[in-house]
C-alpha cells in the first residue's frame, strides 16, 4: 500500500493507491488536521492490535470505518444510493475500488503515524 501526502495553503490531502483510495479519503475528509481525531484514532489501533480493545466502528461524514485485529475496512455509508445509476461492470468496479478499501492493521497505524507526523502543529 502506497501513498503520498501534500500540502497547499493550509489544505492536507492523503492520497493512496488503487484500491486503497478510500483510505486517502478518511485521512483528508475525516481526520483532516485534527490532531486529537488522529491520536485518539492512532490509540485506539493499537488497543486493538494489543489485544486491549476487539474492535472499532466509526461512522464519518460519508465513510464508515472498521477495524478489527485482523483489518481495518473503509466502506462508503451511501453506497446504495450512490450506485443507483451506474451499469454493471467497469463504472461499478472503479467506484467500489474508489469507495471500499481494505488492509493490514499493522499497514494502518504505520500509515496514520505517517500522516501524524505529516500535519505541522501549527494548523
Amino acid at each position: 500500500m502506497d501513498y503520498e501526502f501534500t500540502m497547499q495553503t493550509n489544505n492536507v490531502s492523503a492520497v493512496f493507491s488503487m484500491g486503497h483510495e478510500a483510505i486517502g479519503s478518511w485521512f483528508t475528509n475525516e481526520l483532516g488536521t485534527h490532531l486529537d481525531k488522529i491520536d485518539s484514532l492512532l490509540t485506539q489501533a493499537k488497543e486493538i492490535k494489543n489485544g486491549q480493545r476487539h474492535q472499532l466502528h466509526i461512522d464519518g461524514c460519508d465513510l464508515q470505518l472498521d477495524i478489527s485485529r485482523i483489518s481495518v475496512e473503509i466502506r462508503n455509508i451511501n453506497e446504495d444510493r450512490s450506485l443507483d445509476g451506474l451499469e454493471e461492470g467497469d463504472d461499478a468496479e472503479l467506484y467500489d475500488q474508489e469507495n471500499n478499501a481494505e488492509c493490514g492493521l499493522d499497514d494502518f497505524i504505520e500509515a496514520l503515524i505517517s500522516w501524524r507526523e505529516f500535519i505541522p502543529k501549527s494548523l
